[in-house]
């Protein structure tokens, strides 16, 4: 591995590790959101159910003051959760997708699949259901013990009251639901999916030679696979090597040759003439000659991508 992929993969390193810091506290914030609901349900059954003569305040008073208390802090939560620290998780997000993209040929998308496995979307959405369900549920008990004090106390502020939570509650609702989604970390996530429908000029010049010595010349590449254009120049054989970990696929694109192929259990040779097709298994000890005056050329699939030099012993 060449120094600049150190580089990238050490960077990448520090962004996972961020990544993990603020992920950490998001799931602190939400764990006590949920402690702040049970609470505030717990208290308001307690208030219900332990009445006396003796109380000073109406008890459906207390509960409706404690689910408006309870709502607001969880409204809190919500703002330190997903305002705060899930900006700042996306920025490292984002700095992390922009880096699956610049290298795509050979960094494996993580990023780019955790948006796909979410609809293309993220979790934002998710997270926010779960902040307005437990805002929704204490303000809509509390806007009912509102109602139940209007009924028995026959004034008009309770109803005014409602009124206000409930209109209160509905702008919660469009605020929290229409909170826009991460649009870079959308776009980014498009960007590498139609860069993958991506063509390239067959190029003149070999990109480097393979370790049995034929030209190479890398078309396109990716973490699963990759396509070359494979040259073996007039009266030239190469040696005789195995690949350790992936499969090729060859199709004789112009030229003629002769391929000699032993596995543990077979022995063959095939000649190679213009649209013929050989695979090349794993563990397959191979080799091929060109007697011609003319270049033998070959269309050759990679399963998964060439890993380099050290691949063929």
């Amino acid at each position: 591995m060449d120094k600049s992929k150190d580089q990238i993969l050490e960077l990448l390193g520090q962004i996972t590790s961020s990544e993990q810091h603020f992920n950490g506290l998001e799931a602190e914030y939400r764990k006590l959101a949920s402690t702040w609901l049970l609470a505030a349900l717990g208290a308001c059954g307690y208030i219900l159910t332990s009445q006396t003569e003796n109380t000073i305040f109406d008890p459906w008073l207390l509960v409706a003051v404690v689910c408006f208390m309870g709502s607001t802090g969880i409204f809190v939560l919500y703002i330190l959760d997903l305002k705060v620290y899930h900006q700042l998780l996306d920025a490292f997000f984002i700095a992390g997708l922009k880096i699956e993209n610049e290298n795509r040929d050979w960094l494996q998308p993580v990023r780019v699949n955790m948006m796909r496995l979410q609809d293309g979307h993220g979790t934002t959405k998710r997270v926010l259901y779960f902040y307005f369900i437990s805002i929704f549920c204490l303000m809509t008990i509390g806007i009912v013990s509102v109602w139940y004090i209007e009924k028995i106390s026959h004034t008009t502020w309770p109803w005014l009251i409602s009124a206000v939570a409930a209109a209160l509650l509905k702008f919660l609702h469009w605020k929290m639901t229409n909170d826009a989604p991460n649009k870079e970390a959308i776009r980014l996530v498009k960007q590498y999916e139609q860069s993958s429908l991506k063509a390239e000029n067959k190029k003149i010049d070999p990109d480097y030679l393979a370790p049995d010595g034929s030209e190479i010349r890398t078309l396109l590449q990716f973490p699963s696979g990759g396509l070359a254009h494979c040259a073996l120049p007039p009266g030239k054989t190469t040696q005789a090597v195995k690949h350790k970990t992936v499969v090729e696929l060859w199709y004789i694109l112009s030229g003629e040759g002769e391929l000699w192929r032993k596995s543990e259990n077979e022995e063959s040779f095939t000649t190679l003439i213009p649209g013929v097709c050989v695979s090349i298994p794993v563990g397959t000890h191979f080799q091929f000659h060109n007697p011609t005056s003319e270049k033998l050329e070959i269309l050759i699939s990679t399963m998964p991508a060439w890993p380099g030099p050290d691949e063929a012993v």
